[in-house]
């Protein structure tokens, strides 16, 4: 099953698109709140040199949606994932050191639905290519990549 394309207003009033399988994230989805719903996927960001400064990527734990329920809606603990960024750039921010090659990880213990991750494009390709700007949830679910 490939990944939804269709936007929808979440519960918020934000533009959400569901996340089920690995992804390369896009610049034409900055904006959008990539709502994660499925366990161990690997999200990978844009080449930071070709994305506009200040530009974010949102990303949340939306749950492994229950049986007949609406995506997004699933139990806590249920989701966790790695975001990685494109080859030559990093992530800095959340008590995170720059380093080339190194993502985020959200761990799915302790996780909780609607936690979330903003990070801010710096707009050229090095380590702090990409600024945590904005974290919800327990610092401790959101790690530094190994």
């Amino acid at each position: 099953m490939a990944n939804p394309t269709t936007t929808y207003k979440g519960n918020d009033g934000r533009l959400w698109i569901n996340v089920s399988e690995n992804k390369t994230l896009l610049a034409t989805e900055f904006g959008w709140v990539q709502n994660i719903i499925a366990d161990g996927l690997t999200l990978t960001a844009p080449a930071s040199a070709t994305v506009l400064a200040g530009s974010e990527l949102v990303i949340r734990n939306g749950g492994v949606p229950k049986t007949s329920a609406a995506a997004g809606t699933g139990d806590d603990g249920s989701v966790g994932f790695v975001l990685t960024p494109a080859s030559g750039d990093g992530v800095t921010g959340n008590g995170f050191t720059a380093a080339i090659n190194k993502g985020v990880t959200y761990v799915k213990s302790g996780g909780k639905v609607g936690d979330e991750i903003t990070l801010s494009c710096g707009g050229a390709n090095t380590a702090k290519a990409w600024n945590v700007s904005k974290v919800s949830g327990a610092l401790a679910n959101w790690t530094r990549t190994a």
